[in-house]
């Protein structure tokens, strides 16, 4: 049963290993790789932001909603929760690109709402 739950975990746990090693490690530099609005040299942190955490408190106010929802996702098939969470990403990484405030944007808060 808890290898249907792999997936979200590994998520996770890949969001508290880059921001250990960039706030530890690289005093923050990780975060300029985020999301800036309608810079072509910014898409690639369509990819990257989710993984990027501006502070412990809103990495910690990520962790439960993903781990719920994403646990929610897990339950229905590990395909399932691939498929979400890729377009999720994609869809609410590309919106952000368009039409967001320009700014740095970084954090999975577009996956989770």
């Amino acid at each position: 049963m808890i290898k249907r739950f792999i997936p979200i975990l590994a998520l996770v746990a890949t969001c508290w290993l880059v921001f250990l090693i960039n706030n530890l490690l690289w005093a923050g530099g990780f975060d300029q790789y985020g999301i800036t609005p309608r810079q072509i040299s910014s898409l690639a942190g369509i990819l990257f932001a989710p993984f990027l955490h501006g502070s412990y408190q809103h990495l910690a106010a990520n962790t439960l909603p993903l781990l719920i929802l994403g646990g929610i996702l897990c339950v229905r098939g590990q395909g399932e929760f691939v498929v979400v969470t890729t377009a999720g990403v994609l869809l609410t990484g590309g919106l952000t690109w368009l039409f967001a405030r320009n700014a740095c944007h970084i954090g999975a808060s577009g996956l989770i709402f």
